[in-house]
């Protein structure tokens, strides 16, 4: 599995869950606006990159699953919408941990997940989980994609 076949992979397990109504990737900033320049459909599942350690046959990527709902400024509206976007997290986690076409797949657990209340473009509400995810790739010095040294 290459890194990009997991950001995908992310993708469409969170467009397939039947709450999530828009994905993003990248950068913290790109929140505000996602690639298409409208404001997000909410629910809004957000996928931010923070690393990715190799080593000699696993690659690890660590990330932020963010999931943003708008909802009304009152107490019992953001705490329910909080509630939400951590279950749909949840849910999003334990469809990619049991996803069957990568087997060799490792959804590092145990793994955090803080609510959020955020001024982004919209006021919204929805939680932060930190992931880190385990995956076969190993890396191949016999095979190096250079002409002959």
């Amino acid at each position: 599995m290459t890194y990009y076949e997991l950001v995908n992979t992310f993708k469409t397990i969170s467009l397939d869950n039947r709450f999530v109504n828009q994905f993003g990737y990248g950068q913290v900033t790109d929140i505000n606006l996602p690639s298409d320049k409208d404001a997000p459909d909410y629910p809004y599942v957000f996928l931010n990159p923070i690393n990715v350690t190799v080593s000699e046959k696993t690659s690890q990527a660590n990330f932020n699953l963010i999931c943003m709902e708008q909802v009304t400024d009152n107490e019992d509206s953001i705490l329910k919408g909080q509630s939400e976007c951590v279950e749909i997290i949840m849910s999003i986690v334990s469809r990619f941990a049991l996803y069957l076409d990568y087997p060799l797949i490792q959804f590092n657990t145990p793994f955090s997940v803080t609510p959020f209340k955020e001024a982004y473009n919209d006021t919204v509400v929805g939680a932060t989980a930190s992931i880190s995810i385990t995956y076969n790739n190993p890396y191949n010095i016999c095979n190096p994609p250079y002409a002959s040294l």
